[in-house]
């Protein structure tokens, strides 16, 4: 059994992981944000103000950090966008540079998160070939 640390566990993708991990057999502890409550297999961590007590992902074998502010709901103005980014940004750095000071760091780290582009096919039903997103900051 593998002890694996998981952020946006309540989200699209970790919402799916994590069952299969834990039918898998894995421990698994979710990174939360607000309280935590007792339960041991949850850790509080506030990427925005730094909180993380890096001793929550000693002996972990891996942390998967799937966190990041919702692209599906709002417009994306620019103030929307920077949030999006530094959801990401701000999270993992926090994250790594935790991981980077434990005695036992875990063997991996992976990090995922979606900043995409859904494109509607043609009337035709044929795929569009040019993305309008490249050289974007999407892109």
């Amino acid at each position: 059994m593998q002890t694996i640390v998981i952020s946006g566990s309540s989200g699209l993708v970790g919402s799916a992981l994590l069952p299969l991990l834990k039918d898998s057999g894995h421990r698994v502890r979710r990174l939360v944000r607000g309280a935590a409550g007792s339960s041991p297999e949850t850790i509080q961590w506030d990427p925005d103000s730094g909180r993380l007590d890096p001793a929550d992902l000693e002996g972990a074998d891996a942390v998967v950090h799937l966190g990041g502010e919702s692209i599906a709901s709002g417009r994306w103005t620019a103030q929307r966008r920077q949030r999006i980014r530094d959801s990401r940004v701000i999270s993992t750095r926090l994250l790594a540079r935790s991981i980077a000071g434990l005695e036992r760091p875990p063997k991996v780290f992976a990090c995922a998160s979606a900043r995409g582009l859904l494109r509607q096919p043609r009337a035709n039903g044929s795929p569009r070939r040019r993305c309008p997103a490249r050289g974007s900051w999407r892109a």
